[in-house]
């Protein structure tokens, strides 16, 4: 009678990265290419817009979506909210890209939008605002063991109107276009924002005063992410009060 034991059942770490599997061949986004773009800097098929908002030219670059993936909100919409924040909070950033994230991105970098605080593309150099198009047929799915700022942020997906259910083994959060419009407009944006006024007032407006640049950029960059993440949700839910008081 043949040995029931089989060695690779009882080694949980066979076939993955742990015993060396695929070790040499990982999924990885490419953080800039041999033109010295940043991966959210590469747009193709896109059409451009320009804006007039307080007297300020704006453009608005918009690329092409894939199949099943949308912009949840119009540029009217967008410069409607522009116009409800304080100017002199987003003066600077002149580029808003609307653009369709690249496979591998999906899969292992998925983002609501992001801020660059140095963009140089297509003719721009400057503070850039991306804002990413989004399957809404797609659920989000996370782990159960959540540290506390992904407790927090659960949480906010779920006043944004995101569906959350939680089982035995995940969390999954459902999006319709609504909730995705959102936390994209209302709280990605202004999030966004909220990074490039930590930024203005830590390092462009005191280069200004003919403080050394390098040096205050590598002062920027040593504050925790968590500093900064946590000053710009407070911008973002300072601002979002003021424009609900608004509207």
């Amino acid at each position: 009678m043949p040995s029931t034991y089989n060695p690779t059942r009882r080694n949980k770490n066979i076939g993955t990265a742990k015993s060396g599997h695929d070790s040499d061949n990982k999924l990885t986004v490419p953080n800039r290419f041999s033109d010295s773009l940043n991966f959210w800097e590469r747009i193709y098929d896109y059409k451009i817009i320009k804006k007039k908002i307080n007297s300020k030219t704006i453009t608005f670059l918009i690329e092409k979506t894939k199949k099943d993936y949308l912009y949840t909100f119009t540029i009217v919409e967008l410069t409607n909210l522009l116009k409800k924040i304080p100017r002199e909070d987003w003066m600077g950033i002149e580029l808003f890209v609307l653009r369709q994230p690249k496979k591998k991105e999906i899969i292992l970098d998925p983002v609501w939008g992001r801020l660059s605080y140095e963009a140089d593309f297509k003719g721009y150099k400057g503070p850039a605002i991306f804002l990413e198009a989004i399957n809404v047929h797609k659920a989000i799915v996370w782990p159960n063991s959540l540290t506390p700022e992904s407790k927090k942020e659960l949480k906010r997906l779920e006043e944004d109107g995101h569906k959350v259910i939680q089982n035995k083994k995940n969390i999954t959060i459902h999006i319709t276009k609504d909730s995705a419009k959102n936390t994209q407009l209302f709280r990605t944006l202004l999030h966004e924002i909220g990074h490039f006024v930590h930024w203005n007032t830590t390092v462009l407006q005191p280069a200004k005063n003919t403080q050394d640049l390098k040096k205050l950029k590598t002062r920027y960059l040593s504050i925790p992410e968590q500093e900064k993440e946590t000053f710009a949700h407070r911008y973002a839910e300072k601002i979002r009060k003021k424009i609900n008081k608004i509207t």
